[in-house]
């Protein structure tokens, strides 16, 4: 195998042998872009070095050692390393490579891994660069070079990203160096805030080393690439600058004029052009370092930029197009941080569409042009220009409370001119009038409603009675497909349930907003907050009290572990009214869970373990509170009543009869709002038994590697698959899952643009605390438990839990919690509603909370003012 291959190579190496950064030079030298001339050492180039460093003692010593000992054994490794000198063969091909540059030629010497500058591991900063290397100086360098290899920040950067440390491999750039009055790096997109159409430049005077290792404020341009404009220019304190010397290294110096911009506008414009070209030849965002000298523009290095949000072809429209404004209803009003699986994306359609019937013709909910609450490519968004255009600002300003103040705030600073449709799709145009005469066809079902609450609660359990019998009946059915079976799920489950639950929420949200009129003028918020504590017939809150109960019992409370507790229960080992609770609660409650939302997730049921390990924490509070946390809740509701009632009486005799009406109204139909969302996730979990039915059948047949694969696919897909043996289902799961791997781990923004440009929140500065919108009221001090997920740990008695989002799934850490923070999420969000229910102090909309908060902090939440103080 060749060990070195020099830039003009017509031979293109493989990547293992030269690495990216190596690689990448090749490839534009041969695409005839401005690169300094230069040749890679490839990895077999220095065998001879690895093996005598990987047969040696303090290798195997290294590779058996302790994270905690990693520093020291790396540096006993790198010792040996200075004792390598270059063979025969090493010093041989060297000098030949080198006979192309002149002898006053000076060399820029960069390390380039094969897992390095690859997408989602760039190693930035990791290995050694040396500057202004001379022919005499050269060997050294190199050696310098590969022994970063064995540095402890590489060892460690590859054990975080699950790489494996015991194969060392590395390839050693040699490039002409370049004396440069100006120089630095460029990005093909705007790292602040994700912009497609903006490259972001950093530039100092003589080498970029000094803006590479962030040695200095650079000056920093941002470019629109479409139309080829400086939009942003600031020039930085650059007090100083790195110049190659005439005699080989490089020196220090202070810049003469600091103020002085070290680019022109030509320039700076040409180097987003360079990078532009770049990103264009590889069709994704690229990281250019670059540099001017006599005037001419070099390219030195091109890589991937591993850090950012890749928008999905479908959300995406190309530079120049009329762009549009998304905002992800998935994390807003669901608490889902990235992606459904393909399934899961499926199943929300389905509902859609069935719910809405002809009101949708299909096609919004898939259009992301001429849409409006789209559904497609693992998301649910809102295209907010179009639903602007449809209902007005105001109304849709109005809707954006369910996220809150911060999604509200960052609505308000958004210029929604380059985002507004010039005129309402037609489409929208036929789905606005159906929306109004849905709209007007509500108005008798909410008035007799209003009239005959208790009489339309009574036909309301009936019907619930009626779609439980029914949804049971579906398990004596078999299915050949899967669409028949989401169909006759929808069917059993949401008969006459949309109309029932429109009517009973809207005639809720009447009453308490009457009751909010009654009481307009006094300082009684809190207390009205409290009204809703507690509130019967709310299915999620049902969900938390039946967990308490089960966490009272001698039988969770004497368990030791889960494996004791899950053996004993499959052996009909416990009292019969224990087993019975227990079978009441799964029958009940067992199909829900975190991310309930997504058909993929799985369910309580199907997790006893993690289930048992929830109540069991739970019993922790029994064990130490004298009462019911619920009942607790009901009593703070009471009291709130009886103090309201005494506040109407001194206003008037016809106000408080007014106030008690609509409070009986309040809780008769205020805690039926979740029964919509209950019913579908029971109906999400039967489709689930169907799919893992239909997928043991094709992992049987080797068509898939495991069951779970299946909701990679979406529901046509595996009905053809049932249909035709032939039916290529690994080509689907390939297609349907390639977004989601170049997504990665990384989350969602609230609001982006079809070009790719994220919208933040303004910051709001209070000295010694974080200010958010109040949620629950109340004040709690206790100490901060960050979660990403609801399994991520384990919540104490007291402790203040602080996430992103929340969905129902992490209704079980309420119960501990002490109060609540949340980043995402307004009044109507999931953990705003049981935080309420539970009487939890809680503060939303505190922008980054999980990274500025960490664990054991002490903080104080008042969740009436929408303050979180932090206190150590």
């Amino acid at each position: 195998m060749k060990k070195i291959y020099t830039f003009t190579s017509k031979t293109l190496p493989n990547l293992k042998e030269v690495g990216g950064k190596a690689k990448s030079l090749i490839i534009m030298t041969q695409e005839n872009y401005p690169v300094p001339n230069g040749f890679a050492l490839a990895v077999d180039f220095f065998e001879d070095w690895l093996d005598t460093v990987t047969k040696s003692g303090e290798w195997k010593a290294f590779l058996s050692c302790r994270e905690e000992e990693i520093k020291a054994k790396c540096d006993i490794v790198k010792k040996i390393c200075k004792n390598l000198k270059f063979t025969d063969s090493q010093k041989k091909e060297l000098e030949e490579a080198l006979k192309v540059f002149s002898k006053k030629s000076f060399f820029a010497i960069r390390s380039s891994s094969p897992e390095e500058d690859l997408e989602g591991t760039s190693f930035a900063g990791g290995y050694e660069t040396i500057l202004g290397v001379t022919e005499k100086t050269i060997e050294k360098a190199i050696l310098h070079c590969f022994t970063s290899v064995f540095d402890e920040r590489i060892v460690k950067y590859k054990m975080q990203h699950g790489m494996k440390t015991d194969r060392p491999r590395i390839a050693v750039i040699v490039q002409e160096q370049i004396a440069s009055e100006a120089s630095g790096v460029a990005f093909s997109l705007n790292p602040l805030n994700n912009c497609f159409d903006e490259a972001l430049i950093n530039a100092n005077f003589g080498l970029g080393e000094t803006v590479v290792a962030g040695q200095v404020t650079p000056d920093t341009f941002i470019v629109n690439k479409v139309k080829m404009e400086i939009i942003e220019k600031k020039i930085g304190s650059k007090d100083h600058a790195i110049w190659l010397t005439k005699n080989g290294g490089t020196e220090e110096k202070k810049n003469e004029n600091p103020d002085r911009a070290s680019l022109t506008d030509k320039q700076a414009k040409e180097v987003a052009r360079l990078a532009q070209n770049v990103e264009k030849y590889y069709d994704k965002p690229m990281d250019i370092e670059w540099a001017y000298a006599n005037e001419n523009l070099y390219l030195l290095q091109a890589r991937p930029i591993t850090a950012y949000f890749p928008l999905s072809d479908f959300l995406r429209t190309e530079p120049g197009e009329a762009k549009h404004l998304y905002m992800n209803l998935g994390l807003v009003k669901q608490g889902i941080k990235g992606l459904m699986s393909p399934m899961g994306v499926d199943m929300l359609a389905y509902m859609t569409d069935f719910i809405g019937g002809e009101m949708f013709t299909g096609t919004i909910l898939r259009d992301a042009k001429n849409g409006i609450d789209i559904i497609e490519g693992g998301l649910e968004v809102s295209q907010v220009g179009n639903k602007q255009k449809m209902v007005g600002k105001k109304v849709n300003r109005m809707n954006l409370n369910i996220g809150g103040q911060s999604v509200v705030d960052t609505y308000d600073a958004i210029d929604m001119k380059e985002y507004m449709p010039k005129k309402l799709p037609k489409i929208l145009k036929i789905f606005r009038k159906k929306l109004i005469f849905l709209v007007l066809k509500q108005v008798f079902p909410l008035l007799k409603v209003l009239w005959h609450p208790q009489k339309y609660l009574l036909q309301y359990k009936k019907n619930d009675i009626k779609r439980t019998k029914e949804h049971k009946k579906l398990f004596q059915n078999k299915y050949s497909s899967l669409e028949s079976a989401i169909k006759d799920a929808m069917k059993a489950n949401f008969t006459a349930l949309i109309e029932e639950t429109t009517a009973v929420v809207g005639v809720a949200r009447i009453a308490k907003s009457s009751i909010n009129r009654i009481f307009k003028k006094d300082d009684v918020k809190d207390l009205l907050v409290n009204l809703e504590m507690a509130l019967p017939g709310n299915k999620t809150s049902e969900m938390g009290q039946a967990m308490y109960e089960l966490a009272k019992q001698p039988e969770i409370l004497e368990a030791q572990n889960a494996k004791e507790f899950i053996k004993k229960l499959n052996a009909q080992d416990y009292s019969k009214n224990f087993l019975e609770m227990w079978d009441e609660y799964i029958t009940v409650h067992g199909f829900r869970g975190m991310g309930e939302l997504d058909i993929a997730t799985p369910r309580s049921y199907e997790n006893l373990e993690a289930l048992f390990q929830t109540i069991k924490d739970m019993s922790k509070r029994v064990k130490n509170e004298s009462e019911d946390v619920f009942e607790i809740s009901r009593k703070k509701r009471k009291e709130a009543y009886e103090q309201l009632c005494k506040i109407a009486e001194k206003k008037s005799e016809r106000k408080l009869k007014k106030f008690k009406r609509k409070y009986e109204i309040l809780i008769a139909l205020g805690g039926l709002r979740e029964s919509q969302k209950y019913n579908m996730i029971r109906a999400f979990d039967f489709v689930r038994r169907q799919a893992l039915k239909f997928a043991d059948g094709f992992v049987k047949d080797k068509r898939i590697d495991r069951r779970e694969d299946i909701f990679n696919l979406k529901v046509r897909e595996v009905d053809k698959g049932l249909k035709d043996s032939k039916y290529d289902l690994w080509a689907c799961i390939e297609k349907n899952t390639a977004y989601a791997k170049k997504l990665g781990n990384r989350d969602v923004p609230v609001f982006f643009d079809s070009r790719g440009k994220i919208f933040r929140p303004p910051v709001k500065n209070t000295e010694g605390a974080l200010v958010g919108e109040p949620i629950s009221p109340g004040t709690v001090t206790g100490k901060v438990k960050v979660c990403i997920s609801a399994h991520d740990k384990r919540i104490l008695p007291g402790e203040i839990l602080v996430a992103k989002a929340t969905d129902p799934g992490w209704t079980p850490l309420f119960v501990n919690a002490g109060g609540i923070i949340l980043e995402n999420g307004g009044a109507l969000q999931h953990g705003a509603v049981v935080a309420r229910e539970y009487g939890k102090p809680c503060v939303s909309s505190i922008v980054d909370a999980v990274k500025i908060l960490k664990d054991g902090q002490e903080v104080e939440v008042d969740g009436s003012s929408g303050i979180v103080k932090i206190i150590k």
